[in-house]
């Protein structure tokens, strides 16, 4: 982006949220396949890695271009923690509070594991808006933390969202395609594309990497290369919170 003529802050920023791979995507397309195995399992990692690393990148990124928008110094470095914080907290409570409700639940209760995830999602997205707090990163620390409490795999590996959950990815995809302005591609430059294949590029040449080191074929490697092409739907929350807070580079 730099090299484009961009300014550093919205490169910093623009970089961080690039970094975002979609978990919607990779979960969709492992059920529609049936697949299972080491290639799905490891690119569920890497992905929910990358999503961790883009918010954190994400809120590093976000004081220095506030302080290009006459933000008081106060504002600019602790409203991005305070955000990061604060999600944290929430994310980490509720999941300890949604794995504590699953434990008490009878053989007979299963059907109520999939209300304990939907409230507790709903607890955590309201909590972090009436707290001022990331309402993407809260359900992320959400889920990391409902995986690290549970000894028994009681909530995340029994729920499913069933035939329904096809609208879920339907509404994130057309959501998606509605932040595609094709009239404004042209005003941008080489830019776009410039993007694309350096985000390709750096997936492919890292995962390729590391798995040389770890010593992973590539038969398996390719495939989850493939699988963190994908950009998440937090990417667009990324863009909405630039929007709210500096609004010059949104």
């Amino acid at each position: 982006m730099r090299f484009s003529g961009h300014a550093s802050a919205p490169a910093a920023l623009i970089g961080g949220i690039v970094v975002s791979s979609s978990p919607a995507v990779l979960v969709h397309v492992s059920e529609e396949l049936h697949a299972e195995g080491p290639v799905s399992e490891r690119a569920k990692s890497l992905v929910a890695l990358n999503n961790l690393f883009s918010f954190l990148i994400f809120s590093v990124a976000l004081p220095f271009a506030m302080l290009t928008h006459e933000n008081s110094l106060g504002d600019v470095v602790l409203l991005p923690l305070y955000r990061l914080a604060g999600a944290a907290a929430v994310g980490i409570a509720v999941a300890w509070l949604a794995v504590r409700i699953a434990h008490l639940l009878g053989p007979d209760d299963e059907h109520y594991r999939f209300a304990i995830v939907i409230g507790a999602v709903m607890l955590t997205l309201g909590l972090a808006g009436s707290l001022g707090a990331s309402a993407l990163l809260g359900p992320l620390v959400l889920g990391i933390t409902t995986r690290g409490l549970e000894t028994r795999h009681v909530i995340l590996s029994r729920v499913g969202l069933g035939e329904g959950g096809d609208l879920f990815y339907i509404i994130l995809f057309v959501m998606a395609g509605a932040e595609i302005h094709l009239q404004g591609l042209g005003d941008m430059g080489l830019a776009p594309l410039l993007l694309a294949l350096a985000r390709c590029a750096g997936i492919f040449a890292g995962i390729f990497l590391a798995a040389s080191l770890m010593g992973i074929d590539e038969k398996q490697t390719l495939p989850t290369t493939l699988l963190l092409v994908p950009m998440a739907g937090m990417a667009i929350g990324l863009v909405a919170t630039t929007n709210n807070l500096v609004p010059r580079w949104a």
